[in-house]
Protein backbone atom coordinates (compact mmCIF):
# COMPACT_ATOMS: atom_id res chain seq x y z
CA UNK A 1 0.00 0.00 0.00
CA UNK A 2 2.59 2.54 0.84
CA UNK A 3 4.37 1.97 -2.27
CA UNK A 4 1.70 1.93 -4.36
CA UNK A 5 1.08 5.53 -2.86
CA UNK A 6 4.82 6.66 -3.46
CA UNK A 7 4.68 5.11 -7.01
CA UNK A 8 1.72 7.27 -7.70
CA UNK A 9 3.29 10.64 -6.23
CA UNK A 10 6.19 9.66 -8.49
CA UNK A 11 3.88 9.83 -11.66
CA UNK A 12 2.34 12.87 -10.68
CA UNK A 13 5.67 14.30 -11.05
CA UNK A 14 6.39 12.90 -14.10
CA UNK A 15 3.12 14.40 -16.01
CA UNK A 16 3.49 17.51 -13.77
CA UNK A 17 7.25 18.07 -15.95
CA UNK A 18 5.20 17.63 -18.63
CA UNK A 19 2.40 20.26 -18.10
CA UNK A 20 5.59 22.48 -17.07
CA UNK A 21 6.49 22.94 -20.51
CA UNK A 22 3.01 24.90 -20.92
CA UNK A 23 3.52 26.98 -17.77
CA UNK A 24 6.71 28.48 -18.45
CA UNK A 25 6.07 30.40 -21.48
CA UNK A 26 2.50 31.44 -20.07
CA UNK A 27 2.72 32.05 -16.26
CA UNK A 28 4.94 33.04 -13.47
CA UNK A 29 3.01 31.54 -10.73
CA UNK A 30 2.64 28.19 -12.30
CA UNK A 31 6.26 27.81 -13.38
CA UNK A 32 7.14 28.41 -9.49
CA UNK A 33 4.53 26.31 -8.23
CA UNK A 34 5.73 23.64 -10.60
CA UNK A 35 9.63 24.18 -9.57
CA UNK A 36 8.76 23.92 -6.32
CA UNK A 37 6.00 21.02 -6.19
CA UNK A 38 8.18 18.37 -8.56
CA UNK A 39 10.89 18.45 -5.80
CA UNK A 40 8.74 17.94 -3.45
CA UNK A 41 6.68 14.97 -4.87
CA UNK A 42 9.91 13.36 -5.88
CA UNK A 43 11.32 13.33 -2.33
CA UNK A 44 8.02 12.37 -0.96
CA UNK A 45 8.15 9.24 -2.97
CA UNK A 46 11.54 7.83 -2.11
CA UNK A 47 13.47 9.01 -5.08
CA UNK A 48 16.06 10.88 -2.79
CA UNK A 49 18.70 8.45 -3.25
CA UNK A 50 18.51 8.04 -6.78
CA UNK A 51 19.10 11.89 -7.28
CA UNK A 52 22.12 11.86 -5.40
CA UNK A 53 23.08 8.79 -7.58
CA UNK A 54 22.47 10.63 -11.14
CA UNK A 55 23.86 13.77 -9.71
CA UNK A 56 27.58 12.01 -9.05
CA UNK A 57 27.15 10.71 -12.25
CA UNK A 58 26.86 14.22 -14.34
CA UNK A 59 29.41 16.90 -14.40
CA UNK A 60 26.64 19.52 -16.11
CA UNK A 61 24.67 18.82 -12.65
CA UNK A 62 27.40 19.21 -10.18
CA UNK A 63 28.38 22.80 -12.26
CA UNK A 64 24.70 23.89 -12.02
CA UNK A 65 24.57 22.65 -7.87
CA UNK A 66 27.95 24.62 -7.82
CA UNK A 67 27.22 27.70 -9.87
CA UNK A 68 23.83 28.23 -7.66
CA UNK A 69 25.86 28.01 -4.28
CA UNK A 70 28.26 30.17 -6.03
CA UNK A 71 25.40 33.15 -5.76
CA UNK A 72 24.15 32.03 -2.57
CA UNK A 73 27.50 31.83 -1.25
CA UNK A 74 28.92 35.34 -2.51
CA UNK A 75 25.72 36.83 -0.36
CA UNK A 76 27.89 37.15 2.41
CA UNK A 77 30.36 40.04 1.22
CA UNK A 78 28.16 41.30 -0.84
CA UNK A 79 28.13 45.62 -1.60
CA UNK A 80 24.22 45.50 -1.22
CA UNK A 81 21.60 45.26 1.66
CA UNK A 82 21.15 41.46 2.85
CA UNK A 83 18.06 41.42 1.54
CA UNK A 84 19.18 42.70 -2.21
CA UNK A 85 21.87 40.48 -2.03
CA UNK A 86 19.41 37.56 -1.35
CA UNK A 87 16.87 38.59 -3.65
CA UNK A 88 19.18 38.13 -6.67
CA UNK A 89 20.97 35.19 -5.45
CA UNK A 90 17.39 33.36 -5.04
CA UNK A 91 17.23 34.33 -8.99
CA UNK A 92 19.55 31.20 -9.68
CA UNK A 93 18.15 28.81 -6.96
CA UNK A 94 16.28 27.30 -10.39
CA UNK A 95 19.76 25.79 -11.04
CA UNK A 96 19.40 23.54 -7.82
CA UNK A 97 15.45 22.92 -8.27
CA UNK A 98 16.32 21.24 -11.56
CA UNK A 99 18.08 18.41 -10.49
CA UNK A 100 14.69 16.97 -9.30
CA UNK A 101 13.89 16.55 -12.63
CA UNK A 102 16.86 13.88 -13.69
CA UNK A 103 15.41 10.75 -12.01
CA UNK A 104 11.57 11.57 -13.93
CA UNK A 105 13.23 11.16 -17.58
CA UNK A 106 13.46 7.62 -18.29
CA UNK A 107 12.63 7.31 -21.93
CA UNK A 108 12.78 9.39 -25.02
CA UNK A 109 8.66 9.19 -25.16
CA UNK A 110 8.56 12.12 -22.22
CA UNK A 111 10.96 14.41 -23.73
CA UNK A 112 9.08 14.11 -26.88
CA UNK A 113 5.96 14.89 -24.90
CA UNK A 114 7.52 18.05 -23.42
CA UNK A 115 8.74 19.21 -26.10
CA UNK A 116 5.40 18.77 -28.15
CA UNK A 117 3.52 20.40 -25.09
CA UNK A 118 5.75 23.16 -25.34
CA UNK A 119 5.51 23.56 -29.40
CA UNK A 120 1.91 23.42 -28.81
CA UNK A 121 1.61 25.97 -25.87
CA UNK A 122 3.72 28.51 -28.06
CA UNK A 123 1.23 27.42 -31.19
CA UNK A 124 -1.36 28.45 -28.92
CA UNK A 125 0.04 31.60 -27.86
CA UNK A 126 0.45 32.26 -31.54
CA UNK A 127 -3.30 31.63 -32.48
CA UNK A 128 -4.89 33.78 -29.82
CA UNK A 129 -2.00 36.72 -30.33
CA UNK A 130 -3.23 36.89 -34.41
CA UNK A 131 -6.80 36.25 -32.93
CA UNK A 132 -6.75 39.41 -30.51
CA UNK A 133 -4.81 41.89 -33.13
CA UNK A 134 -8.25 40.57 -35.93
CA UNK A 135 -10.50 41.55 -33.44
CA UNK A 136 -8.70 44.64 -32.46
CA UNK A 137 -7.38 46.54 -35.89
CA UNK A 138 -5.61 49.43 -33.89
CA UNK A 139 -3.68 46.91 -32.18
CA UNK A 140 -0.33 47.50 -30.35
CA UNK A 141 2.13 44.59 -31.24
CA UNK A 142 3.55 45.01 -27.78
CA UNK A 143 0.10 45.08 -26.17
CA UNK A 144 -0.31 42.04 -28.06
CA UNK A 145 2.56 39.83 -27.16
CA UNK A 146 1.93 40.95 -23.95
CA UNK A 147 -1.79 38.54 -23.36
CA UNK A 148 0.97 36.16 -21.66
CA UNK A 149 4.36 37.14 -20.99
CA UNK A 150 6.79 40.49 -22.21
CA UNK A 151 7.52 40.40 -25.98
CA UNK A 152 10.87 39.52 -24.98
CA UNK A 153 10.48 36.64 -23.32
CA UNK A 154 7.12 35.61 -25.93
CA UNK A 155 9.65 35.88 -28.54
CA UNK A 156 12.53 34.09 -27.26
CA UNK A 157 9.96 31.03 -26.38
CA UNK A 158 8.43 31.28 -29.92
CA UNK A 159 11.73 31.08 -31.94
CA UNK A 160 12.63 28.04 -29.89
CA UNK A 161 9.62 26.33 -30.64
CA UNK A 162 9.77 26.75 -33.83
CA UNK A 163 13.20 25.39 -34.29
CA UNK A 164 11.76 22.01 -32.42
CA UNK A 165 9.10 22.30 -35.42
CA UNK A 166 12.17 22.19 -37.65
CA UNK A 167 13.88 19.60 -35.74
CA UNK A 168 11.52 17.38 -35.14
CA UNK A 169 11.35 13.55 -36.51
CA UNK A 170 9.34 12.98 -39.46
CA UNK A 171 9.34 9.28 -39.49
CA UNK A 172 5.82 8.44 -37.69
CA UNK A 173 4.39 11.28 -39.32
CA UNK A 174 1.80 11.03 -42.66
CA UNK A 175 0.87 14.00 -44.87
CA UNK A 176 -1.52 15.82 -42.81
CA UNK A 177 0.37 15.43 -39.81
CA UNK A 178 3.61 17.14 -41.92
CA UNK A 179 0.94 19.62 -43.65
CA UNK A 180 0.15 20.74 -39.87
CA UNK A 181 3.14 21.02 -38.67
CA UNK A 182 4.08 23.57 -41.05
CA UNK A 183 1.10 25.00 -40.52
CA UNK A 184 1.90 25.61 -37.36
CA UNK A 185 5.28 26.81 -38.04
CA UNK A 186 3.90 29.22 -40.44
CA UNK A 187 1.46 30.83 -38.08
CA UNK A 188 4.41 30.89 -35.15
CA UNK A 189 6.58 32.09 -37.53
CA UNK A 190 3.64 35.26 -38.29
CA UNK A 191 3.62 35.95 -34.98
CA UNK A 192 7.52 36.31 -34.31
CA UNK A 193 8.03 38.45 -37.54
CA UNK A 194 4.88 40.24 -37.49
CA UNK A 195 3.41 40.60 -34.60
CA UNK A 196 6.02 40.40 -31.90
CA UNK A 197 8.14 43.75 -31.44
CA UNK A 198 11.57 42.24 -29.66
CA UNK A 199 14.50 41.48 -31.44
CA UNK A 200 15.94 39.08 -29.20
CA UNK A 201 13.42 35.81 -30.90
CA UNK A 202 14.10 36.73 -34.46
CA UNK A 203 17.89 37.03 -34.47
CA UNK A 204 17.66 33.55 -31.91
CA UNK A 205 15.67 32.18 -34.79
CA UNK A 206 17.98 33.28 -37.66
CA UNK A 207 20.84 31.62 -35.34
CA UNK A 208 19.38 28.63 -34.81
CA UNK A 209 18.05 28.29 -38.75
CA UNK A 210 21.55 28.92 -39.95
CA UNK A 211 23.02 26.05 -37.34
CA UNK A 212 19.90 23.52 -38.84
CA UNK A 213 21.24 24.33 -42.16
CA UNK A 214 24.48 23.45 -41.22
CA UNK A 215 24.04 20.48 -38.95
CA UNK A 216 21.48 18.74 -41.05
CA UNK A 217 24.08 18.73 -44.44
CA UNK A 218 21.57 18.01 -47.29
CA UNK A 219 20.70 20.40 -49.82
CA UNK A 220 17.53 20.22 -49.67
CA UNK A 221 17.39 21.54 -46.24
CA UNK A 222 20.06 24.09 -46.83
CA UNK A 223 17.69 25.52 -49.69
CA UNK A 224 14.76 25.10 -47.39
CA UNK A 225 16.13 27.06 -44.27
CA UNK A 226 17.83 29.79 -46.94
CA UNK A 227 14.39 30.07 -48.62
CA UNK A 228 12.24 30.47 -45.51
CA UNK A 229 14.89 33.47 -44.19
CA UNK A 230 15.10 34.82 -47.36
CA UNK A 231 11.39 35.39 -47.90
CA UNK A 232 10.56 36.41 -44.12
CA UNK A 233 12.86 39.00 -43.91
CA UNK A 234 12.02 40.26 -47.51
CA UNK A 235 8.13 40.11 -46.10
CA UNK A 236 9.37 41.83 -43.05
CA UNK A 237 11.37 44.68 -44.78
CA UNK A 238 8.51 45.11 -47.34
CA UNK A 239 5.72 45.08 -44.91
CA UNK A 240 7.31 47.16 -42.42
CA UNK A 241 6.65 44.63 -39.41
CA UNK A 242 7.42 46.32 -35.86
CA UNK A 243 11.13 44.67 -35.88
CA UNK A 244 12.10 46.55 -38.88
CA UNK A 245 10.37 49.24 -37.28
CA UNK A 246 12.94 49.13 -33.37
CA UNK A 247 15.83 48.49 -35.66
CA UNK A 248 15.01 51.76 -38.83
CA UNK A 249 14.82 54.04 -35.84
CA UNK A 250 18.47 53.63 -34.68
CA UNK A 251 21.20 55.91 -35.92
CA UNK A 252 23.79 53.45 -36.04
CA UNK A 253 26.15 56.29 -36.71
CA UNK A 254 26.01 57.85 -33.85
CA UNK A 255 26.55 54.46 -31.55
CA UNK A 256 29.52 53.85 -33.47
CA UNK A 257 30.95 57.44 -32.80
CA UNK A 258 29.74 57.33 -28.83
CA UNK A 259 31.38 54.11 -28.54
CA UNK A 260 35.06 55.46 -29.60
CA UNK A 261 34.31 58.46 -27.04
CA UNK A 262 32.73 61.15 -29.55
CA UNK A 263 29.53 63.06 -27.82
CA UNK A 264 26.12 62.18 -28.65
CA UNK A 265 24.14 64.71 -30.36
CA UNK A 266 20.89 64.09 -29.42
CA UNK A 267 19.17 64.83 -25.93
CA UNK A 268 19.72 62.47 -22.61
CA UNK A 269 16.04 62.00 -22.96
CA UNK A 270 15.55 60.12 -26.20
CA UNK A 271 18.92 58.64 -25.46
CA UNK A 272 17.20 57.36 -22.39
CA UNK A 273 14.37 56.00 -24.15
CA UNK A 274 16.37 54.11 -26.53
CA UNK A 275 18.71 52.63 -24.01
CA UNK A 276 18.24 48.89 -24.44
CA UNK A 277 20.44 49.48 -27.66
CA UNK A 278 21.79 52.21 -27.42
CA UNK A 279 23.58 52.54 -24.34
CA UNK A 280 25.03 48.59 -24.23
CA UNK A 281 27.88 49.63 -25.33
CA UNK A 282 28.47 51.98 -22.39
CA UNK A 283 26.85 49.09 -20.24
CA UNK A 284 29.28 46.44 -21.14
CA UNK A 285 32.40 48.84 -20.95
CA UNK A 286 31.36 50.10 -17.76
CA UNK A 287 30.66 46.75 -16.09
CA UNK A 288 33.91 45.33 -17.66
CA UNK A 289 36.29 48.16 -15.41
CA UNK A 290 34.44 46.88 -12.86
CA UNK A 291 34.89 43.23 -13.35
CA UNK A 292 38.88 44.14 -13.56
CA UNK A 293 38.50 46.09 -10.72
CA UNK A 294 37.52 43.09 -8.41
CA UNK A 295 38.27 39.77 -10.75
CA UNK A 296 38.75 37.15 -8.11
CA UNK A 297 35.76 37.54 -5.75
CA UNK A 298 33.39 40.28 -7.72
CA UNK A 299 30.64 42.63 -5.54
CA UNK A 300 28.65 40.10 -4.65
CA UNK A 301 24.74 39.96 -5.86
CA UNK A 302 22.72 42.86 -5.91
CA UNK A 303 25.95 45.31 -6.00
CA UNK A 304 25.82 46.34 -9.18
CA UNK A 305 23.29 49.25 -9.22
CA UNK A 306 25.78 50.86 -5.82
CA UNK A 307 28.76 50.14 -7.16
CA UNK A 308 27.72 51.52 -10.93
CA UNK A 309 26.45 54.73 -9.76
CA UNK A 310 29.11 54.84 -7.34
CA UNK A 311 31.63 54.86 -10.23
CA UNK A 312 30.06 56.12 -12.88
CA UNK A 313 26.89 58.57 -12.50
CA UNK A 314 28.73 61.24 -10.79
CA UNK A 315 31.14 62.33 -13.25
CA UNK A 316 30.49 66.09 -14.38
CA UNK A 317 28.61 67.39 -18.15
CA UNK A 318 28.07 63.55 -18.85
CA UNK A 319 24.94 61.66 -18.74
CA UNK A 320 25.19 58.10 -17.45
CA UNK A 321 21.96 55.93 -16.93
CA UNK A 322 22.20 53.79 -14.15
CA UNK A 323 21.28 50.50 -14.76
CA UNK A 324 20.78 47.56 -12.65
CA UNK A 325 21.32 44.56 -15.27
CA UNK A 326 24.33 45.29 -18.12
CA UNK A 327 21.96 43.00 -20.52
CA UNK A 328 25.05 40.48 -20.72
CA UNK A 329 24.99 37.72 -18.42
CA UNK A 330 28.32 36.88 -18.80
CA UNK A 331 29.14 40.22 -16.95
CA UNK A 332 26.60 40.23 -14.94
CA UNK A 333 27.84 36.84 -13.62
CA UNK A 334 31.20 38.69 -13.70
CA UNK A 335 30.49 41.39 -11.31
CA UNK A 336 28.89 39.88 -8.95
CA UNK A 337 31.66 36.48 -8.67
CA UNK A 338 33.96 37.71 -10.43
CA UNK A 339 36.20 35.52 -13.15
CA UNK A 340 36.01 32.40 -10.89
CA UNK A 341 31.83 32.84 -11.34
CA UNK A 342 32.51 33.27 -15.34
CA UNK A 343 34.28 29.94 -15.68
CA UNK A 344 32.25 28.07 -14.22
CA UNK A 345 29.61 29.32 -16.54
CA UNK A 346 31.45 29.05 -19.22
CA UNK A 347 32.00 25.59 -18.25
CA UNK A 348 28.48 24.76 -17.84
CA UNK A 349 27.58 25.53 -21.15
CA UNK A 350 30.62 23.53 -22.58
CA UNK A 351 29.56 20.23 -20.28
CA UNK A 352 25.57 20.90 -21.09
CA UNK A 353 26.70 20.36 -24.93
CA UNK A 354 28.79 17.24 -23.67
CA UNK A 355 25.35 15.51 -22.49
CA UNK A 356 23.61 15.77 -26.03
CA UNK A 357 26.15 13.39 -27.91
CA UNK A 358 23.97 10.28 -26.93
CA UNK A 359 20.62 11.83 -27.51
CA UNK A 360 18.44 10.85 -30.38
CA UNK A 361 19.07 12.77 -33.70
CA UNK A 362 15.85 15.13 -33.56
CA UNK A 363 16.17 16.01 -30.15
CA UNK A 364 19.95 16.59 -30.10
CA UNK A 365 19.75 19.06 -32.79
CA UNK A 366 17.45 20.77 -30.84
CA UNK A 367 19.02 20.11 -27.33
CA UNK A 368 22.59 21.27 -29.23
CA UNK A 369 20.37 24.67 -30.51
CA UNK A 370 19.29 25.25 -27.21
CA UNK A 371 23.42 25.74 -26.04
CA UNK A 372 23.61 27.92 -29.32
CA UNK A 373 21.12 30.38 -28.51
CA UNK A 374 21.97 30.46 -24.90
CA UNK A 375 25.43 30.81 -25.55
CA UNK A 376 24.89 33.92 -27.96
CA UNK A 377 21.74 35.02 -26.43
CA UNK A 378 23.29 35.68 -22.50
CA UNK A 379 25.59 37.93 -24.22
CA UNK A 380 22.55 40.24 -25.32
CA UNK A 381 20.54 40.30 -22.32
CA UNK A 382 20.95 38.39 -18.36
CA UNK A 383 18.97 35.68 -19.39
CA UNK A 384 20.02 33.04 -16.42
CA UNK A 385 18.68 36.03 -13.68
CA UNK A 386 15.35 36.43 -15.80
CA UNK A 387 12.74 34.15 -14.87
CA UNK A 388 11.49 32.78 -18.07
CA UNK A 389 14.56 32.30 -19.89
CA UNK A 390 16.42 31.19 -16.71
CA UNK A 391 13.60 28.53 -16.32
CA UNK A 392 13.32 27.66 -19.74
CA UNK A 393 16.76 26.95 -19.91
CA UNK A 394 17.10 24.73 -16.55
CA UNK A 395 13.83 23.09 -17.53
CA UNK A 396 14.92 21.68 -21.16
CA UNK A 397 18.43 21.31 -20.06
CA UNK A 398 17.81 19.00 -17.19
CA UNK A 399 15.28 16.96 -19.37
CA UNK A 400 18.06 16.55 -21.96
CA UNK A 401 20.60 15.74 -18.66
CA UNK A 402 17.74 13.11 -17.48
CA UNK A 403 17.62 11.78 -20.90
CA UNK A 404 21.09 11.09 -21.33
CA UNK A 405 22.10 9.04 -17.85
CA UNK A 406 19.36 7.38 -18.95
CA UNK A 407 20.70 6.38 -22.27
CA UNK A 408 24.13 5.67 -20.81
CA UNK A 409 22.88 3.57 -17.97
CA UNK A 410 20.63 1.09 -19.94
CA UNK A 411 23.77 0.59 -22.40
CA UNK A 412 26.07 -0.09 -19.77
CA UNK A 413 23.14 -2.38 -18.62
CA UNK A 414 22.77 -3.67 -22.36
CA UNK A 415 26.65 -4.38 -21.92
CA UNK A 416 26.61 -5.88 -18.72
CA UNK A 417 23.76 -8.75 -20.27
CA UNK A 418 26.31 -9.64 -23.18
CA UNK A 419 28.99 -10.26 -21.19
CA UNK A 420 26.90 -12.85 -18.50
CA UNK A 421 26.79 -15.64 -20.85
CA UNK A 422 30.61 -15.75 -21.45
CA UNK A 423 31.36 -15.34 -17.93
CA UNK A 424 28.93 -18.78 -17.47
CA UNK A 425 30.55 -20.58 -20.39
CA UNK A 426 34.11 -19.44 -18.44
CA UNK A 427 33.05 -21.10 -15.56
CA UNK A 428 31.38 -24.36 -16.59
Amino acid sequence: MYTNWRNMLFSTAEYLLVVLAALIPTTTAGTNIGFILIPILVLVSGRGTRILELFGQSTFTMLCVLFCFMWLGATVYSHASCHMAFHYALKYNKFLLGIFFLPLVKERKWVLRCLDVFGLTMAAVALISIVYCILHPNFSPVQSSHLFRNYIATGLCMALASFWLLCRPNASQGRSQQLSKHLLLLMMLGFLFFINPGRSGVIVFVLLTLYWVVTRQQLKSAIYGTCLLGILIGLTITFHAPVVSRLANLNYLEKITTFWGFPSKNPPEKRKHNASVRERFDFAINTGKLVLSHPLMGYGPGSLPLVYKAQFANKPNQHVIVTTNPHNEYLNTSVALGLPGLFIMLLLFLSGWQTTQNLPAGIKVFARGLYVAYGFGCAINSWFMDTTPGHLFVYFAMVFAGLHLAIKEQTVNEKECIQEPELTLLDS
